[in-house]
Parts: structure tokens; C-alpha cells; sequence
């Protein structure tokens, strides 16, 4: 492989490549192979030769593909980098799926020409061209001849599935996927690490779609994503795949896609002592202090929630402020965070739902004033499918009764002929503590 962290020790493979190697890429036409680039972070570290099979596009007769696109986009950032890129080609007729994971850095047009033509990579293609072309160069990457549909999830959405899947340390979990440093292979590893999580993922939930529980994880997993997909879509993939016998050893292959020659580590994402193994790495890696206890979240998670937890309190406290005078100003600096579901990264639970409750009700309110019912309806709807999903709806009771509260007192504000009333008329419950 001449993958590597260490420039010199990637530059030696890279000159002492094995002959049948050299005569594979003589044997190939010109336009079959293209030249990547190993990233440590964002600094270029050794040129990699990747082998691209020639133009062949598998037809969509059949499949169902779908891009599942990791978007690298924090609080305040609307900016939408595609991270981790994923195309699920599903045979549903065959019991097959077929997973194509494809480094962030591979080439592709973003747009940029002249002096700016290094960054045509497939990581700004989505940020810079949209959805949509960025969709097509996926498919042309994968050797598809299109996609169908997209799920695109952030950091805090990642979060939330993650706890779904029963990781008790999401964070560290997610910090694993996303790492470069952890093992050899740079983001060609962590790509695949990706892909075989997604296999090993399906296997893992598969079993749960069927049944009263599988329609509340369907209806709340497609409100915690972000994705064109719709409930009868998804239901009749699953009973086409019930039909052709898959289950939860069905076939599953993960291919990366463009090809090229390296062997790579596989990991079991479900075995917790491989997560703490890589996880002290890259702590390690990063110069943190390692754990002495695996069963203990890393102080910097408990940090970066609990300064998240003040900023988001901060920001709840603004929208307070600016509500009596503008519902605008209150959606445009809550709307973002709100489909972010930001909330999923604090780690007290209780927290998490008081700055989520605030969250919703203050948009509910903002979005009556502006004369938008559905919109307010729908940040309703989210709340309900999210605690059904996380918490088979014990907090819904909670939810209802402030939502109640607030109806009321809307109502009756509005037979004073009180315009754009202040939110300090909502309950106590919108007033963030001082913590």
C-alpha cells in the first residue's frame, strides 16, 4: 500500500511498488487511471495510484440506489461538504445489497478551473454544485448509471443514530468512524471503516423493521434524517427483500469505489473492546490524556457537551429577546440548529430535552406569527416521532402539555388583539435556566 501517515514511509511504497504492479498500470489505457491524494487532515502528504475500471454503468433495472451522504456541517455552518460518501445499490428482487463507499477526496468536478482546479474533489461537489450534480457524479464514480434517491445525515443526526444503534458512547463511536489517524490507509481506510460499519449496521436493524416497532423506527428515522425517501417507498423495498428471503445474514458486499490495489483492516463496530482500542489511538494520536476507566466517556465529550449545552442555552436566550419584536430574526437563528436536530449531541438527557422543548416551541410560535400552521405543525410532528423513537413516547405526554400551554395562551392573547405578542407571555418553561 502506499498509503501511510508518514510521508517518507508513503513515498517508499510508493517507489517500491512490486513489478506485476508497474505492468498493470502500463496494461491499462491512459484514461482508466487516475491519481487520488492521502490526506493528513487537509495537508497533502503522497500521491496515490488508484485504479479506475473503465466506463461500465450498471443499469438502475432492478436496483434501487440511493446515496447515503455524511455532510460535514456544525452549529452555525450551512455550508454542506459531503464527508462520507455512500451509495446503497439495493436488489431487492435478488436478496442483495450492494454498498459503494468512495473516499471524499476523489476526483471529480466541482466547478473550479485554473488555479483552483485542485479542488475538484467529490467532497465540494455537493457544497458547491448541489445535490444534484453531485448525485450524478457519485453514480458515475460507482459505475451506476443513476441515483435515486439520497439520505444525508450531519454530526448530530450521526449522533442520534448511533444511540439508536445502542452505542452507549456515540461520540467516541463517531469519532472512530470519522478518524484518519487511528490506522494505516489514511481516508482510503477510514472510507472503507465507513462502509463495513453501514454492512454491519444493516445486519444489526434489519430484524427491528418488521412489525408495530418497525413502522415508529421507519416514520422517526425519516424525520431524523434528511432524505427524499418516503415511508411506502421504503416498505416496499422491505417486502420485496422479505420475499427474496434476505434477513440478517443476507448478502451485503462493500466495494470502494474507484478500485485500487490495498489490503484493508476489517473491524467489528459492534465489539466495544476494538471501539476503546481505537478510540485510545487516536487520543493518543491527538496528544489527549488517555482513559483510565473504558467504561467512562472521554472528558473532551463531556466537554464539547457541555460547552454546546451553554451555547445553545445562549442562543435559546437571544430568540427570547428577539421573538417580541421579530418572528423572522427568531426562525433565522433557530431553524438551521432545529433541522440539525443540534439537540442529539448534548449527553444529558434531561438537557437535551429542555433545549429541544424551547427549541420547538419557540419555532412553533415564530411560524403562527409569520402565518405558516403546516410549518409549525411539521416542528410538532418531529417532536412527537423523536420521542416515540428514542423513548417509546414517554416524553410525549411532557410535549403535549407544553404545547398546550402555549395554544392557550396564544389564543388568548389573540382575543386581547395583541399583535406579535412577546414570548415572555409563553410558560416559565421557555425562559432558559442560568444553568
Amino acid at each position: 500500500s502506499a498509503c501511510s501517515d508518514d510521508p517518507r514511509e508513503a513515498a517508499d511504497h510508493q517507489t517500491e511498488l512490486p513489478s506485476q504492479v508497474s505492468d498493470k498500470v502500463a496494461g491499462k489505457p491512459a484514461d482508466s487511471i487516475v491519481t487520488a491524494s492521502v490526506r493528513r487532515e487537509d495537508t497533502l502528504v503522497a500521491p496515490v495510484t488508484v485504479f479506475e475500471e473503465p466506463e461500465r454503468r450498471l443499469s438502475s433495472h432492478n436496483r434501487i440506489n440511493l446515496v447515503l451522504c455524511g455532510v460535514d456541517s456544525r452549529m452555525g455552518e450551512r455550508t454542506k461538504h459531503a464527508d462520507a460518501n455512500h451509495v446503497l445499490s439495493i436488489q431487492p428482487d435478488r436478496g442483495r445489497i450492494d454498498i459503494y463507499s468512495i473516499p471524499r477526496d476523489t476526483p471529480a468536478d466541482a466547478g473550479f478551473t485554473d488555479s483552483m482546479a485542485i479542488y475538484n474533489l467529490l467532497t465540494n461537489v455537493r457544497a458547491h454544485r448541489g445535490r444534484n450534480v453531485y448525485k450524478s457524479e457519485l453514480a458515475r464514480i460507482a459505475g451506476l448509471d443513476t441515483v435515486h434517491y439520497y439520505v444525508e445525515v450531519g454530526f448530530s443526526q450521526a449522533m442520534g443514530i448511533l444511540e439508536l444503534l445502542g452505542y452507549k458512547k456515540p461520540s467516541s463511536t463517531l469519532r472512530v468512524l470519522r478518524s484518519r489517524k487511528a490506522m494505516r490507509g489514511a481516508d482510503f481506510q477510514r472510507t472503507f471503516n465507513q462502509g463495513q460499519f453501514i454492512k454491519q449496521a444493516i445486519r444489526k436493524a434489519y430484524p427491528r423493521v418488521n412489525g408495530f416497532w418497525g413502522e415508529i423506527l421507519i416514520r422517526g428515522g425519516l424525520v431524523l434524517v434528511d432524505t427524499d425517501m418516503d415511508i411506502d417507498v421504503i416498505n416496499n423495498v422491505i417486502e420485496r427483500l422479505e420475499k427474496a428471503k434476505f434477513d440478517s445474514s443476507g448478502v451485503i458486499s462493500v466495494e470502494m469505489r474507484p478500485k485500487f490495489l490495498h489490503t484493508f483492516a476489517a473491524i467489528d463496530f459492534f465489539d466495544e473492546r476494538s471501539l476503546d482500542s481505537l478510540h485510545q489511538r487516536i487520543a493518543e494520536l491527538s496528544d489527549q490524556p488517555p482513559r483510565t476507566d473504558s467504561s467512562d466517556t472521554t472528558t473532551s465529550a463531556k466537554t464539547d457537551s457541555s460547552a454546546l449545552s451553554l451555547r445553545l442555552y445562549a442562543l435559546l436566550d437571544q430568540a427570547v429577546a428577539d421573538s417580541g419584536r421579530s418572528a423572522r430574526k427568531v426562525l433565522r437563528g433557530l431553524q438551521h440548529p432545529f433541522q440539525q436536530r443540534i439537540w442529539l449531541q448534548v449527553e444529558d438527557i434531561p438537557t437535551r430535552i429542555d433545549i429541544r422543548n424551547r427549541m420547538a416551541l419557540l419555532l412553533i410560535d415564530a411560524h403562527h406569527k409569520r402565518g405558516h400552521a403546516e410549518k409549525a405543525q411539521h416542528v410538532d410532528y418531529v417532536i412527537r416521532m423523536e420521542d416515540e423513537l428514542f423513548f417509546s413516547g414517554k416524553n410525549t405526554s411532557l410535549w403535549r402539555s407544553l404545547n398546550s400551554r402555549r395554544d392557550t395562551e396564544a389564543n388568548a392573547n389573540a382575543a386581547q388583539v395583541v399583535p406579535d405578542t412577546n414570548i415572555a407571555t409563553q410558560p416559565d418553561s421557555l425562559s432558559s435556566s442560568s444553568q
